[in-house]
């Protein structure tokens, strides 16, 4: 009987910590109401954090962002939040400058995951957040950029 009582008590908080990673996963999906209009094409909800910064959603064509906010619970445990933004009618979010811009100033958004990287500079002090070099690179995949070098 008492390791019945054990036994139920582990189900109900198993139970419990799913239904809470659950819940916390769709609240990172709670956009505004009718953003399936301005979406190109149905929500896709994959996206999952790994760790800070401003991640382009490539599965929603980049015109979904999240943030991605590290921090400690009561218990000393790191948590990782997801939030997650629409930007505006016709925008995409260009990880290069982490911004909403026209897809015509900003990096190809199947590209977006190369520049991921720039999130590790977020916060530190005296440190370029882009290189003049990683600018030059970048420039050849905006397409307004592109012409300006052809040019």
């Amino acid at each position: 009987m008492k390791y019945s009582y054990i036994f139920f008590a582990v189900i109900i908080a198993v139970v419990c910590a799913r239904s809470v990673r659950e819940k916390r996963q769709a609240e990172a999906y709670t956009l505004p109401d009718g953003i399936e209009f301005i979406l190109n094409a149905p929500l896709v909800t994959k996206f999952r954090c790994e760790a800070a910064g401003y991640y382009a959603d490539i599965d929603n064509n980049c015109q979904l962002f999240h943030i991605c906010d590290v921090s400690t619970n009561p218990r000393g445990v790191s948590e990782i939040r997801q939030y997650t933004f629409a930007c505006g009618n016709q925008t995409i979010f260009n990880q290069l400058t982490m911004t909403c811009s026209t897809p015509e100033e900003s990096i190809p958004c199947d590209l977006a995951p190369q520049f991921y990287s720039f999130n590790t500079k977020i916060g530190l002090e005296k440190t370029p957040f882009h290189t003049d070099e990683e600018l030059a690179n970048a420039a050849q995949y905006v397409p307004a950029r592109a012409k300006l070098l052809k040019n």
